[in-house]
């Protein structure tokens, strides 16, 4: 199989079209726009928890991903295969493929979760068959033609692409047949007015999850890193090969470095602490929430105060920022302590308790809003469109 691979991923190189790798390079890198179509529909439509569980989904499987390759400790073509070039140069391990799993899982959840009136009629959307028909293309389409462009950059085997996939699947079909409606149907029921909340005992059960998810990614860490999985040997050669094939590295990284192999893997698994932090963060919130009030009122808002609401999101957004750019270290207990584990609990603290606070203590928030305090809300008769 990776004899096979590295004859295909050595063909596509050497037969590489005109605009191909920019094509490639389109699909590879703009699956960052799923996430912010989940945020537009949190900001402005009715199914913000649909939203929050979609991101749940992708923080999910990063984590997974980054556990799984850990375990696996396979390298990547290019890091082996002399012949191969490295025209992206991911620097963790490469089985199964983050791109594979988180491409299919965000094209094949969008619709599942945000948008259900394009795999079937809802009860007031409805969707003509040629827009649906486009918009199925468009999933598949874009789901292989990542998973593609993972063999052409030479980022992967074939079959840590279709692993990947498997993995993927695997999670989808479990979680929208078993999950998904028992978890809307719950914050619907803790959520709603006079309702229970979340509960402690919910709090407890996730905190030991997510307790007992970082110690079995911390072994894999340490079996990696003790080379008790990989040997010295090996790790020379990749780390040499990333060195000679990605024209962005300019100086060596050490097998201790944060941003290579099982020190980057498990750093991307703490991104499990997001989903924690969003619980806790709704927890701590106590607000309610309605969607068929919100739809109601926030169509009567004016653009002038939902553009309001938009700002003070955005701002609250931006108290992430410096821990994204600013923390510059290849000292990997650095990065999880003052980069991944902040932006897990400030991204999930600002989706729940800031942002609802910020809109309550403005005067911004409205009747059914998400985690709204039903003391101090806009009167949208006052502030209805065109008065």
């Amino acid at each position: 199989m990776w004899d096979s691979n590295t004859k295909l991923t050595i063909y596509f190189q050497h037969k590489e079209f005109k605009g191909e790798k920019e094509i490639m390079t389109f699909f590879s890198d703009w699956l960052n726009i799923f996430p912010g179509i989940a945020l537009l529909v949190f900001m402005f439509r009715e199914n913000k928890l649909g939203a929050i569980l979609y991101g749940c989904m992708i923080m999910f499987i990063v984590s997974l991903n980054s556990l799984l390759k850990n375990m696996y400790h396979q390298a990547r073509p290019f890091w082996t295969e002399e012949d191969i070039k490295g025209l992206q140069c991911n620097k963790e391990f490469g089985k199964p493929s983050g791109h594979a799993m988180q491409s299919s899982l965000m094209c094949f959840l969008l619709p599942c979760i945000l948008f259900p009136a394009v795999w079937r009629d809802q009860e007031n959307v409805k969707y003509p068959k040629i827009l649906r028909a486009i918009s199925i293309a468009i999933i598949v389409i874009w789901t292989f033609v990542t998973g593609l462009s993972r063999v052409f950059f030479g980022a992967h085997t074939f079959g840590q692409v279709l692993l990947g996939w498997v993995y993927s699947g695997y999670v989808m079909i479990n979680y929208m047949t078993y999950v998904h409606e028992k978890l809307i149907k719950y914050f619907k029921t803790c959520l709603a007015t006079g309702g229970p909340g979340i509960g402690r005992r919910t709090i407890y059960v996730s905190t030991i999850v997510t307790f007992i998810w970082i110690m079995i990614s911390y072994l894999f860490y340490s079996l990696n890193r003790n080379e008790i999985l990989i040997n010295n040997g090996e790790v020379e050669m990749w780390l040499n090969a990333m060195l000679r094939k990605c024209a962005s590295q300019t100086n060596p990284y050490k097998f201790k470095s944060a941003s290579v192999l099982q020190n980057n893997c498990f750093n991307n698994s703490f991104q499990i602490l997001f989903i924690y932090f969003l619980l806790l963060g709704t927890k701590i919130c106590g607000g309610t929430y309605d969607e068929d009030k919100f739809y109601q009122n926030y169509a009567k808002l004016k653009w002038s105060l939902k553009v309001f609401r938009v700002v003070v999101l955005l701002v609250l957004l931006l108290i992430v920022e410096p821990f994204v750019f600013f923390i510059v270290t290849e000292h990997l207990s650095a990065v999880i302590l003052f980069q991944t584990i902040p932006i897990c609990f400030f991204g999930g603290f600002v989706l729940t308790y800031f942002y609802s606070k910020s809109l309550f203590y403005l005067g911004l928030n409205i009747q059914g809003d998400f985690l709204n305090a039903e003391s101090r809300v806009i009167s949208t008769k006052i502030h209805a469109n065109g008065v």
